[in-house]
Parts: C-alpha cells; structure tokens; sequence
C-alpha cells in the first residue's frame, strides 16, 4: 500500500516534469526542499500575524508567544537545509536528497520510500492541517471576545 502511494507519488512528479520540460529530479527538488518548506514558513507565519490581529483574547496572547518559538525554530531549520541544498544545481540537490534521505531511511529503520512519505506527505499535511486548524481557532477566539465585548456594551 504504501509503496503504491509513493509510486503514485513519483508518478505525479513525473506528469509535472514531463508539462514543464523541467527534469524529475528539479521539479522534486524544487517540490520537497523549496516549496513544502516554504508552505509551512508561510502558515507558520500567518498564525503570528493573527496572533497579533486578534491579541484581545487570552488564546491567542498564547498562541502568539508559542508562534514566534515555533517560527524561530522552524525558519533556523528551513535556512539550514536551504543552506546545504543551495550550493548545488536542482539536480545535484535532489541526488544529495536521495542519500540523505536513504541514509535517514536506515537509520529510522523506515527505508528510503517510507522515510519519504512519513517526511513529506504524513509531516506535511499533519503540519498544515494543525497550522489551519490554530488560525482557524485564533479567529474563533477573536470572535468570542468580540461577542463579549458587544454583550457588555449593551447592558
């Protein structure tokens, strides 16, 4: 099953490489070490802003303060693996992946395939879907307070 989702996987890369005229191994690199990243920074990003937008509530002082953490550790991480990456060609870099990616594959015991879908299917999503899901309860939050703040001004 899950080699069939990572063959599924490599086929989609396949179909972009082959609409582009770009080469797998860039529009990998530039799917899994770029975009994915950047995705993450941006919502991660977006969780701070919100905390700011909508600071009257108690939650999102919380979150806003838990954000800036995250963001400081996340975007550290996201530079340092730009950083190793960006010294070389797209095609390179996906061939350095590859090894990077098959060693951690041995060293997790998960192999190179499933080291791939934990990574960049399972993390990912389950990163943005809680991303979302924060903002999604900060506007929430926000909109309680206001409530409150209506109701008081009423009475």
């Amino acid at each position: 099953m899950l080699e069939l989702l990572f063959r599924l996987c490599c086929g989609i890369i396949s179909a972009i490489s082959n609409v582009t005229g770009y080469s797998y191994e860039v529009v990998n690199t530039f799917l899994f070490i770029y975009l994915e990243p950047l995705i993450l920074l941006v919502s991660g990003w977006l969780i701070t802003y919100f905390g700011i937008k909508y600071f009257k509530s108690t939650f999102n002082k919380i979150v806003l303060v838990l954000s800036i953490v995250y963001n400081k550790i996340f975007t550290s991480v996201i530079g340092l693996i730009w950083n190793l990456y960006a010294q070389f060609d797209m095609q390179t870099a996906c061939e350095r992946a590859y090894i990077d990616l098959d060693t951690l594959g041995k060293i997790t015991g998960l192999g190179y395939v499933n080291i791939n879908l934990f990574l960049f299917i399972i993390l990912f999503l389950a990163i943005l879907v809680f991303n979302i899901a924060i903002i999604l309860c900060q506007k929430k939050s926000y909109q309680k307070v206001l409530l409150q703040e209506r109701n008081l001004n009423t009475n």
